[in-house]
């Protein structure tokens, strides 16, 4: 037993119950060896700085940048108007509701968007029990549209600046 565990922890990776095996199915390992110090991976990685579906960031950062600029409170928005990519529209344009759970809300623009007023910031903390149904985010969500910008190019994530 203790000979198999050597030989398993000396096969992390490569091994029949390595990662590549687990996780990557069929994979070629020398590409990625002579890669090193040469490619950077790094660059190829991205920043997801809130606990909700991608295409809500940009309304959220938009409303942050706003609310920060102009100091202006949940409680004195009347609407929200937001003009993004038919994609983002697509993708997160759903309706706020009371009964929605932690992926749908994650997914509602308008939903996250009024807890960032309210809070400054969006937690995992606001897609559990009670905050999500909170009656003055699902009032406030219900003040915030989306709308296409009209890009013609339905794969449009983003507007470019």
């Amino acid at each position: 037993m203790g000979e198999q565990f050597v030989e398993s922890a000396g096969e992390v990776f490569e091994g029949s119950f390595g990662y590549f095996a687990l996780f990557e199915g069929d994979f070629a390992l020398e590409p990625v060896l002579d890669s090193l110090g040469r490619d950077w991976r790094i660059a190829e990685f991205s920043h997801k700085p809130f606990p909700a579906g991608r295409a809500t960031h940009g309304g959220i950062e938009g409303v942050m940048a706003l609310q920060s600029a102009h100091g202006f409170t949940a409680a004195e928005v009347a609407r929200i108007e937001i003009s993004a990519p038919p994609l983002i529209v697509r993708l997160v344009g759903r309706p706020p509701r009371p009964d929605a759970g932690a992926s749908y809300a994650r997914l509602c623009l308008a939903w996250t968007v009024a807890r960032v007023l309210q809070a400054g910031a969006l937690d995992l903390a606001d897609f559990r029990g009670h905050a999500l149904a909170d009656p003055a985010t699902q009032e406030l969500a219900h003040r915030v549209s989306l709308q296409s910008d009209g890009n013609a190019d339905e794969s449009v994530f983003r507007r470019e600046a």
